[in-house]
């Protein structure tokens, strides 16, 4: 969620990436995510499931801030990320998690988009070229304080 609200939402300030501890095995994105993207007009095109770790291996893309998202995985250690980015958490519980009926777990996915989009929003509109990343990450965790609005 958190990669194709940047990618939409970042202009040409960021570049966005998402992974986890827990990669799905074909690579696919979890299928409410895409479908609660889509019906907010987010694209989804390119994105997919993967690892934290490679973004730890050698040839990596350059990782200014890791913005960590999920409460099951907050306390767990990361990855040595080679350029020692900024880390922020912003919490959310994981909406993969819950069980039961299927309007009831789209809603959590629907109330965990909104709020994930809010923050990127703001974080989106700094303007980043003016500032040093650790202004940026700064910034990034204050948001995680910041209430998110209804």
């Amino acid at each position: 969620m958190a990669e194709a609200c940047l990618r939409a939402l970042g202009r040409a300030q960021y570049v966005a990436f998402s992974a986890g501890t827990w990669p799905t095995e074909d690579g696919l994105p979890d299928a409410m995510t895409l479908q609660v993207l889509e019906s907010v007009g987010l694209p989804a095109t390119n994105l997919r499931s993967k690892s934290w770790e490679e973004f730890s291996a050698e040839g990596a893309p350059r990782i200014d801030i890791v913005i960590t998202l999920c409460d099951a995985v907050a306390d767990e250690p990361c990855p040595v990320w080679a350029a020692h980015p900024d880390a922020v958490h912003w919490s959310y519980p994981d909406p993969a998690m819950l069980k039961g009926v299927e309007q009831v777990r789209l809603d959590a996915y629907r109330a965990t988009l909104h709020a994930i989009r809010w923050r990127v929003e703001l974080l989106a509109n700094l303007p980043v070229g003016k500032l040093e990343n650790f202004a940026v990450a700064e910034f990034a965790q204050g948001l995680a304080q910041v209430p998110v609005r209804a």
